[in-house]
């Protein structure tokens, strides 16, 4: 019975990890899916939170560069 699994969050190359048999340990990364189907919907999702934190960061980078650009000398 083949299992599927994520890799971890600091990987930037996508990809589903296929198990052929099934595992004996749990993941360490998170769960097993039964279906390819199923660890690409999670993959997705992981990758739309991912943008949606990027985009957050960016948003407040951004505030702060404006700040920063429009401080005067000796000012606030």
């Amino acid at each position: 019975m083949r299992k599927y699994e994520l890799p971890p969050f600091g990987l930037q190359r996508p990809r589903i990890i296929e198990h052929r048999a099934t595992p004996i340990r749990p993941s360490a990364h998170g769960k097993y899916f039964n279906t390819w189907e199923e660890a690409h919907a999670a993959l997705l999702e992981r990758a739309r939170k991912q943008v949606a934190i990027s985009e957050l960061k960016l948003a407040e980078s951004r505030k702060f560069l404006e700040k920063v650009k429009t401080m005067q000398k000796g000012g606030k």
